[in-house]
C-alpha cells in the first residue's frame, strides 16, 4: 500500500476545492504551454536534422529512434503513484474501487473523484505491436492497417493464409526500415529469413508472385521498391477475397528454414601485405 501512503500525503495538502494556491491552474497551464513550445521547436530541429541525416529512405527509423529516447525520457520523470499502467497493484486498484462503492457522504465527492481518475490511470499497457505505418507510406498504410489489425493476433501465427503472408512481410518491411535487415544477408537472415521464406515456400496462391518478386536487389533502393511491390500485390489479393479467407494449414512464419545464411568473416581475406611497406 506504499501508492496509498504516499497519495494521502497529496491529498493533506490540498484545499477543500482540491488546489493548493490561488491561481495555480492558471500558473501551471503557463508553465506546461511554454515548456510544450521549447519543446516543439526542439524536436522539429531534431526531426529536420535527421532527415537531412537520413534522407526519406532512413530517416523514419532515425526518427523512431528519436520518440522512443523522448518518451525513456518523460517516463524518468514520472511519480510511481502516477505512473500509467504500472503504479498501483491490482489488490490496491480493487481497494480504491470497494472504496468508491461504499463511500457515499457528500464530503467525499472530490476524493472520490479524484480516486476514479486515478483508477482509469492505472490501465494494463497495450502490447506493442511492430507495424510499418510508419515506413511505407500513406497510400499503403491506409491499406496495410485495417487488414493487419483485422488479420494479425498480437503475438503467434495468423488463424488464415491472408494473415499470414500480411504479418510476414510487415515483419520484412519493418526490420528493413526499422533495423536495416535485409532477409539475404547478415543478421537480417534470422530477423527478416524465416518470413521470407514462408512467403516463397508455403503453399499460398501467391507463391509464384513471390518467387519473381523476391530477386535479391542489391541497392537499398531496389530493395525499398521491392518490398513496397510485394507489400501492394499481398493488400490486393486480401482485398479481392471480400472477407472470405483460407484457415492458415500452412503454419507460422517461423516454422520456415531461412533461404539463406549469414556469412562469416574470414580472416583469410584481411591478410596484410608487409612487402608493400617498402613501396612507400
Amino acid at each position: 500500500m506504499k501508492e496509498l501512503k504516499n497519495f494521502r500525503a497529496f491529498l493533506n495538502e490540498a484545499n477543500p476545492d482540491g488546489t493548493v494556491s490561488q491561481g495555480e491552474e492558471k500558473q501551471a497551464q503557463a508553465v506546461i504551454d511554454q515548456f510544450t513550445r521549447q519543446l516543439m521547436v526542439e524536436m522539429n530541429k531534431a526531426v529536420k536534422a535527421l532527415e537531412q541525416v537520413g534522407g526519406s529512405f532512413r530517416s523514419p527509423g532515425y526518427k523512431l529512434d528519436l520518440y522512443k529516447a523522448v518518451d525513456q525520457i518523460v517516463n524518468q520523470f514520472k511519480p510511481s503513484y502516477l505512473a500509467e499502467g504500472h503504479s498501483l497493484s491490482d489488490s490496491d486498484i480493487d481497494y480504491l474501487e470497494d472504496f468508491i462503492n461504499r463511500s457515499s457522504n457528500e464530503d467525499n465527492v472530490i476524493l472520490r473523484r479524484i480516486i476514479k481518475n486515478i483508477i482509469k490511470t492505472n490501465i494494463k499497457p497495450v502490447k506493442e505491436q511492430k507495424t510499418i505505418t510508419e515506413f511505407v507510406g500513406k497510400e499503403l498504410e491506409d491499406r496495410n492497417e485495417p487488414l493487419y489489425d483485422k488479420l494479425v493476433p498480437g503475438q503467434g501465427d495468423a488463424e488464415t493464409v491472408e494473415g499470414e503472408m500480411l504479418r510476414a512481410i510487415n515483419r520484412i518491411v519493418y526490420r528493413f526500415y526499422n533495423d536495416g535487415d535485409k532477409y539475404f544477408q547478415g543478421y537480417g537472415t534470422e530477423t527478416a529469413g524465416p518470413a521470407h521464406s514462408f512467403l516463397v515456400n508455403a503453399n499460398h496462391p501467391l507463391k509464384s508472385a513471390m518467387i519473381k518478386l523476391f530477386d535479391e536487389p542489391s541497392g537499398d533502393n531496389s530493395y525499398e521498391r521491392m518490398l513496397k511491390d510485394v507489400l501492394d500485390m499481398i493488400l490486393d489479393y486480401i482485398e479481392s477475397r471480400q472477407g472470405k479467407y483460407t484457415k492458415n494449414t500452412l503454419g507460422g512464419m517461423f516454422d520456415y528454414e531461412p533461404e539463406f545464411e549469414e556469412e562469416e568473416e574470414d580472416d583469410d581475406d584481411y591478410t596484410y601485405d608487409y612487402d608493400d611497406e617498402d613501396d612507400y
